[in-house]
């Protein structure tokens, strides 16, 4: 019986399986399916099975994917019936995740902060496996030179390039006994910094009944905590108001404090692509769209934090008393594919336009290289290649928006670049201007990758009771 209805749900459309998504299955699945499902996870986030959950996202942050904190760690699972037949569990700050992993607890208390004259410190996760504690948090410097941000911006990739960075001081005690991280990560700079740290500890010690404290000594911050099982969803309205299209779900998780409202967004994703952004990109958004919030006065433009890493997925929006009916729209999603295709251009004398209109297939698009033209640059002797592109779009709901674009070198290796990307006004990528090396003076190979689309399709999520 339950092998039937596996197959039937496998057959079911897009439009049928997004109704079924708030529905809970009242089956298991064996161990093979959870195996597959799992495999499926770790290669699609580009990670290690052998490596624990808590130590993969130490992974992704330092990365600056945070793909496991916002597309969560449903990403490409196989089937409705495989991603719906259990509960799910949600973790604030971090995303939701299914009940078999091996998150064991997460924070008991709700806001975790520690201020002194020099800054103040947020926690946004605690979570605990078998025999892992990871924390993620934030630090706003309240006495930073907004005028030194750009050199410490440098000094900061200069380290990074030298492998000189030095680990943030930070401490866990527990019974009075002091661990120090066996991993970490900081991103962002400037006035506000985000760290991410992993602490192995003896499983005995990690439970609900033990009082740990963090300590960072770079600022003189400390603050105390307790664990507390995560808890469990039979449906993801249970957790925040959820809308579905294209094969993702997302659910919003509203908090609101005086006239200011604050919205996360998570998602469990079922399609093949990863989420970029929830808004647009370099003021640039599809006709004009972007993320906004309507109620009965109208509608309002939203804030982001400062310093986050990968796709924000926190927005902030000031909102009157007296303001009802609040619907958060989402005209599109800003999505990433897996794609790529090795190209070999043909350069120019400087100054001479030659007519190309190769096309580079994807799946859904179609990228065409127009033509391209050598240029002058007064910083490059060797000048760079000016690259047109057009696109075409072969699925009504998808919108090629940009690639990546890394040189191939003559064995083939896929190496970096530096060009500069010209954008139209719905942020389509419409021109590169690549920069040339020694021996480029009659071909350029490229890989063109990573494929961004608009994914068309808006979310309306109701908030409702705040």
């Amino acid at each position: 019986m339950e092998e039937k209805l596996i197959y039937e749900l496998d057959r079911l459309d897009t439009h049928q399986t997004d109704s079924l998504l708030n529905e809970k299955l009242a089956f298991e699945l064996d161990r093979k399916a959870l195996k597959r499902i799992k495999s499926s996870v770790y290669k699609k986030a580009g990670l290690s099975r052998a490596r624990s959950l808590l130590k993969k996202a130490a992974a992704v942050v330092a990365a600056a994917i945070v793909l496991l904190a916002v597309s969560t760690a449903l990403v490409g699972v196989e089937n409705v019936a495989e991603a719906f037949s259990r509960l799910f569990g949600f973790i604030p700050g971090y995303g939701i995740v299914e009940n078999n992993q091996d998150i064991k607890f997460i924070a008991r208390e709700s806001k975790l902060r520690a201020e002194n004259n020099q800054a103040i410190m947020t926690v946004r996760t605690v979570l605990a496996g078998k025999n892992s504690l990871s924390i993620s948090f934030e630090v706003e410097k309240k006495a930073f030179d907004e005028s030194k941000a750009l050199e410490e911006k440098k000094e900061l990739e200069e380290l990074l390039k030298r492998d000189a960075l030095k680990k943030p001081d930070i401490r866990l005690f527990i019974k009075g006994k002091e661990y120090r991280s066996s991993s970490s990560s900081t991103g962002g700079g400037g006035k506000l910094e985000n760290t991410h740290i992993y602490f192995e500890i003896p499983e005995e010690l990690i439970n609900d009944k033990i009082s740990y404290t963090l300590v960072n000594n770079q600022f003189g911050l400390s603050l105390d905590f307790t664990l507390q099982p995560c808890a469990s969803y039979g449906s993801l309205q249970e957790i925040g108001p959820t809308d579905v299209k294209n094969n993702i779900s997302i659910t919003a998780v509203p908090k609101k404090d005086g006239n200011r409202l604050e919205v996360e967004l998570y998602t469990v994703n079922k399609s093949k692509f990863n989420i970029y952004s929830y808004a647009k990109e370099d003021d640039k958004g599809y006709k004009g769209m972007d993320i906004s919030l309507m109620t009965s006065s109208g509608r309002h433009g939203y804030k982001t934090p400062e310093g986050y890493m990968g796709a924000n997925n926190r927005f902030y929006f000031d909102v009157n008393p007296e303001e009802a009916k609040l619907v958060l729209n989402i005209p599109y999603l800003i999505v990433e594919g897996a794609e790529s295709s090795v190209v070999s251009l043909t350069v120019p004398e400087e100054g001479k336009i030659l007519k190309l209109n190769k096309e580079v297939a994807f799946e859904d698009s179609t990228m065409i290289i127009t033509q391209v033209e050598k240029v002058a640059r007064p910083e490059n002797e060797y000048g760079a290649l000016r690259i047109s592109l057009a696109c075409k779009n072969s699925n009504p709901g998808m919108v090629l928006k940009n690639t990546a674009f890394n040189r191939v070198d003559t064995f083939g290796i896929t190496k970096g670049g530096g060009y500069l990307s010209v954008p139209d006004e719905n942020g389509i990528i419409k021109a590169i201007e690549y920069e040339l090396e020694q021996g480029e003076n009659d071909k350029l190979r490229l890989n063109i990758s990573r494929p961004q689309y608009y994914l068309l399709g808006e979310y309306n999520l109701e908030i409702d009771g705040i």
